[in-house]
């Protein structure tokens, strides 16, 4: 089972994927966390929506959990979900690794109204000055570029799977989508971008084929702690593992264990 919070998900959840429901987050999570019989998999960002999340996983402290943290756009983590719920429970010491190869594999395009609260990738300085009143803007994460331009085509042609999202109305963003593929939604939480306008899409190639490319790839070793199969670069139920995408303010301890 993969575990989601306040990070990203399509509306429905992929299958396999739960999402606690409840006013306190942190209670909702730690009641999920409690009742588990076997193995799973607790996504977080390092958000502060997440936050909650992360406490009830320190006060939990499931032998049976392996944390992933996720870096990456809201489309982007919510495509890497979708990746993870493809794992069998055998494989979720390799969770990390796929989440990073998954977000790595992602190819992201965002349109704003304003890049005034954007650093990556760097608009130029006529561009912020731009922004104060108001534009149409394309980021190209991939491509690490900020172009101002009045209309933008989008195509999904060539992806295997798509995510979008983008705030309740695209205002002067002059934006369609194009190509065979329907992208997947994902409900927009707040403002992400900093623009009152934005819109965002990510596609990935064949998503089977990177899960099976990225676990294939991986190095494996086992933990010495728990013995499971996991990643060389740390093990997700015992603490070890670091991501290759984020670096987290929010300290984990390392969770001492027997072997299994």
């Amino acid at each position: 089972m993969i575990l989601v919070a306040a990070t990203p998900c399509t509306d429905p959840p992929p299958p396999g994927v739960l999402v606690p429901q409840g006013p306190d987050p942190a209670a909702a999570v730690a009641r999920a966390l409690d009742v588990l019989s076997e193995d799973a998999v607790l996504v977080v960002t390092d958000d502060d929506a997440d936050r909650p999340a992360r406490i009830a996983d320190q006060v939990t402290a499931s032998q049976n959990v392996a944390l992933v943290r996720l870096g990456g756009t809201t489309t982007q983590r919510a495509l890497a979900v979708h990746g993870l719920a493809a794992l069998a429970p055998r494989q979720y010491g390799l969770a990390q690794a796929l989440a990073d190869a998954l977000i790595a594999a992602c190819r992201t395009r965002v349109a704003l109204s304003s890049v005034a609260r954007i650093t990556s990738p760097r608009p130029s300085l006529w561009q912020h000055v731009r922004s104060l009143v108001g534009g149409s803007f394309e980021a190209d994460l991939t491509a690490g570029t900020v172009t101002t331009t009045p209309t933008m085509t989008w195509s999904t042609s060539g992806a295997g799977v798509a995510a979008w999202s983008a705030s309740a109305s695209t205002g002067r963003l002059h934006l369609a989508v194009e190509g065979p593929l329907a992208p997947v939604v994902v409900p927009a939480q707040g403002s992400p971008w900093g623009s009152r306008y934005w819109a965002e899409l990510t596609l990935l190639p064949d998503l089977p084929s990177v899960v099976r490319g990225a676990l294939g790839s991986a190095a494996t070793v086992s933990c010495r702690l728990c013995g499971r199969l996991v990643a060389d670069s740390g093990c997700p139920f015992c603490r070890t593992a670091v991501s290759a995408r984020t670096t987290s303010a929010f300290p984990i301890p390392t969770r001492e264990r027997q072997p299994q």
